[in-house]
């Protein structure tokens, strides 16, 4: 009898306490990235800022999917104590939205929803729902829902609160690439696939990088092109810092270039670096792959260039010179000017079939004195390939930004390195300005190993000019 009317009396201080009411805290915060987070969860009174008498049924971990356009809210549900009788959920239904709620109030029924089980549990010989699963609107922090509560036998109005204020991201844990090692030849081409767990994690975005470029480049696809023979470790990095690497070595495939039947084929050229063995810097306005005509033995090389961005200097080639048979530098023909009104297109007689031509060329950049630049040609004969006779050249004259992200301290030693080089002359302007003093650099070398140094220098140089001058009137 006691237990009656205890249950009769929840029975009625739930249902006393189920107005139906239209208001909703809208929840303001950034939009979630996709992936999983963690959120607490409490059951509350419909219309109360309260906690709502059936509250301990609901646990309080509860979790929130965001997949696309979709916002799935994870909920667990358990047995528990309610005024001295034992309760369990029976059944519920929801409203994806505060919106939705109001409308049912107003007569539309079909905005009640029910919700997916995931999970059931057995107790007192019947299943109850463990886990359920609601498709929300995502930007609210109450779900408005009707539940059912056994042994009352009643249905009833409340709300799940969202925590948003504590919500928890499902962080990456491990990347797995689908190879960590592997070995190619110059010229080739594969791509990395990399695999962030768990798979409902949020931020799996990946930055791939390589630790030698003149060996292997790869770019934000984990695509991956052997440059030249070496090692290069290729790295994928989450947001989180989790790292995982995959081992390239690139090897030289050699082919007899002397022996090529007539006919126009497609090959990789690279401008390399004067003495060292990597790319030169204005490798970025070449568009690799060029044309290679032969007939009767003689090799005719069209390729095209486009603009290039170092810093705030953006440059175009002017002019193309290849060294001859006899050591003479010939310039090579313009066949196109799309870059702007400027060339975009050389071509010239290949003077041998080394793989290196020592080449000139001219971005004609002011801020560096318009110097000529010595640098080589590398020809891939690797990857030549025979294509139709009318196959046209590539035209990208998109521009290529090529600066590079020097930290400030490894700057500072590289500028020191080049002004301490013995054939440099470096002369005091003003020895008051020690720390900010000008340095005027004599012969300057040929190549691009200290272009970014030389720019820096000159913003510096300008800037204690500018100092000195204002002096100078002052005195």
């Amino acid at each position: 009898m006691i237990k009656k009317l205890l249950g009769f009396t929840l029975a009625l201080l739930i249902l006393l306490g189920s107005e139906w009411s239209s208001s909703s805290l809208v929840f303001a915060s950034e939009e979630l990235k996709e992936g999983m987070y963690n959120v607490p969860v409490q059951l509350y009174h419909e219309t109360n800022d309260s906690l709502s008498m059936a509250a301990a049924v609901l646990k309080s971990d509860g979790r929130i999917e965001v997949s696309g356009e979709k916002t799935t809210l994870y909920v667990s549900f358990q047995s528990a104590n309610i005024m001295g009788i034992t309760g369990y959920l029976r059944e519920a239904s929801y409203f994806a939205s505060s919106a939705d709620y109001t409308a049912y109030k107003g007569g539309d029924i079909d905005k009640i929803k029910s919700p997916q089980v995931i999970s059931t549990y057995e107790a007192e010989g019947k299943d109850y729902p463990e886990e359920i699963s609601m498709e929300i609107s995502g930007n609210e922090e109450y779900v408005y829902i009707i539940m059912g509560v056994d042994p009352i036998g009643m249905t009833a109005g409340a709300r799940i609160k969202i925590d948003y204020i504590n919500i928890d991201k499902v962080e990456p844990t491990e990347i797995q690439l689908n190879t960590v090692e592997k070995s190619i030849e110059v010229g080739d081409v594969f791509t990395i696939q990399a695999t962030v767990l768990p798979n409902n994690a949020v931020d799996k975005e990946i930055a791939w990088s390589s630790d030698n470029n003149a060996v292997a480049t790869v770019d934000a696809n984990g695509k991956v092109i052997g440059v030249g023979e070496g090692t290069a470790t290729i790295t994928a990095t989450t947001e989180n810092g989790l790292e995982s690497t995959c081992k390239v070595t690139v090897i030289q495939n050699e082919v007899d270039s002397s022996i090529i039947e007539d006919g126009r084929y497609e090959i990789q050229v690279y401008l390399w670096h004067a003495t060292a063995d990597q790319p030169s810097m204005a490798n970025i306005s070449f568009n690799h792959t060029a044309i290679m005509d032969i007939k009767d033995g003689v090799r005719t090389l069209s390729f095209s260039t486009h603009p290039m961005k170092l810093g705030t200097i953006e440059a175009v080639l002017h002019t193309f010179q290849y060294k001859d048979m006899d050591g003479n530098y010939q310039f090579a023909e313009i066949i196109a000017y799309e870059n702007g009104g400027l060339p975009s297109a050389f071509r010239f007689v290949l003077p041998s079939e080394e793989e290196f031509i020592d080449v000139k060329v001219d971005p004609q950049v002011e801020q560096m004195g318009n110097q000529v630049l010595d640098a080589r040609l590398k020809l891939d004969y690797s990857t030549l390939e025979k294509v139709e006779d009318d196959k046209a050249l590539d035209g990208n004259t998109d521009t290529i930004d090529g600066t590079p992200e020097i930290p400030e301290e490894q700057l500072n030693e590289k500028e020191e390195e080049q002004l301490n080089d013995g054939k440099d002359v470096v002369e005091a302007v003003d020895q008051t300005t020690t720390e900010s003093s000008v340095k005027k650099v004599q012969n300057p070398k040929t190549g691009d190993s200290g272009i970014m140094i030389q720019i820096a220098l000159l913003f510096l140089s300008a800037f204690a000019i500018v100092a000195l001058c204002i002096k100078e009137k002052v005195n």
